[in-house]
């Protein structure tokens, strides 16, 4: 080889060299720069492992409040069950009173209303015959001790 391509040849290879060492630079910028892309990346792997785990955590809070809410929703099933009992049998407790209870507590009530009435008016009499009667008691305590006199007279 003669001198002018060896020159040539140094000088491309020296070219190829800067160029290496411009590749090199580029290649360590792009290294650090991908290392920082790595930090952020666990850095995000770590806070989306975090945030898997919260969402677990809620997911089964929520599978916990919907079974919860199950079983209130079958326990206000239940209860409409009972309430829906208890208003029929209230109505037919409301129409046996109207018909049945009612009618009868006014026919007691005529019936005594009646009785009561028939004393008020007997009541006088009563009076009158307690008034008798205590005269006749005293007239019969003094026909005994008339009697028990008499006896001891003719005895």
């Amino acid at each position: 080889m003669n001198k002018q391509e060896m020159k040539f040849f140094t000088n491309q290879m020296n070219l190829i060299l800067d160029q290496f060492g411009q590749l090199n630079k580029r290649m360590d910028s792009i290294e650090k720069k991908m290392d920082s892309l790595e930090k952020r990346m666990d850095s995000l792997e770590k806070r989306m492992d975090s945030l898997e785990k919260r969402v677990d955590s809620l997911e089964k809070k929520v599978d916990s409040l919907e079974k919860r809410m199950d079983s209130i929703e079958e326990r206000m099933d239940t209860m409409e069950k009972e309430f829906k009992e208890v208003k029929d049998r209230t109505r037919r407790l409301e129409m046996r009173i109207e018909n049945d209870v009612v009618p009868s507590l006014n026919d007691i009530s005529k019936c005594y209303l009646d009785t009561y009435k028939r004393y008020v008016k007997e009541v006088d009499k009563v009076d009158g015959l307690l008034d008798k009667v205590a005269v006749i008691e005293i007239t019969v305590e003094k026909h005994s001790e008339q009697i028990v006199s008499l006896q001891h007279r003719f005895a």
